[in-house]
């Protein structure tokens, strides 16, 4: 360019910026392989869990309801209202047709559901098959130990991570895991450590309460296996990832 035209580097830089800029706009807008959007819910969607097979859905949401969803036609089978807003969903493992599935709730509560009552053309104001809950507390997740029909973890804003027996009106175990709320959580399986001091199938030894793994051992005879041991793995807002034995 002539004298006062820019440095030939700053010009390519210019056109660079405007290149970047169109191309964050572009990916911004609709994206072509998004196959299909659903109005779910009237308030925010908190929960959802994918059927194995992903031909149905289960969501669960502020508006107070827990719906279940046939993928292939896109369409809402089942609707459940819950006493209160729902913060986490997960069908219950081992079950053909997972028609149950247990909630979390901001009154402290998990509560556990057959999603066979009640048609897409009516809502179903049923109670819940069973609820547990140990404080008043914000349960902010629940998931089932994995292989387990009776099982299940659960989260909370008091920093503690529960395990439940969903035969039992008492908690198995209690752990606080986080200085802060604990917001989420999810099962990891770790060596076992035996009575002689060897770890099973390798890795490390763990610690844990013994009399708690004694109890699900008792709980899950001839559904996990003996070898196994399983920790609960949480998050939370003191930012810590924290696995906890059982």
């Amino acid at each position: 360019g002539g004298p006062g035209a820019p440095p030939a580097d700053v010009d390519d830089a210019k056109k660079r910026r405007k290149v970047d800029s169109s191309s964050s706009l572009a990916v911004g807008s609709s994206d072509p392989q998004v196959s299909f959007t659903i109005k779910a819910h009237s308030q925010a969607l908190s929960g959802l869990d994918m059927d194995p097979n992903a031909s149905s859905l289960l969501t669960c949401s502020w508006d107070h309801s827990l719906k279940v969803w046939d993928l292939e036609r896109q369409d809402c089978v089942a609707t459940l209202v819950c006493p209160k807003v729902a913060t986490s969903v997960q069908k219950r493992p081992l079950t053909g047709d997972a028609c149950v599935a247990a909630t979390s709730h901001v009154d402290g509560k998990v509560r556990l559901w057959d999603t066979r009552v009640g048609g897409a053309s009516e809502v179903n104001h049923a109670t819940s098959v069973a609820s547990f809950g140990r404080s008043t507390q914000w349960v902010s997740q629940v998931r089932w130990l994995p292989g387990s029909e009776f099982l299940f973890g659960a989260a909370d804003y008091s920093g503690a991570v529960t395990l439940w027996d969903c035969r039992a009106a008492s908690p198995l175990a209690c752990n606080a895991a986080h200085s802060g709320k604990a917001l989420c959580l999810g099962w990891t399986s770790i060596a076992a450590k035996s009575d002689t001091g060897e770890v099973a199938k390798g890795g490390e030894s763990v610690g844990g309460n013994r009399s708690t793994r004694r109890k699900v051992a008792a709980a899950e005879e001839g559904t996990v296996q003996a070898e196994v041991q399983w920790a609960m793995v949480s998050g939370g807002s003191d930012s810590c990832l924290r696995a906890t034995p059982l």
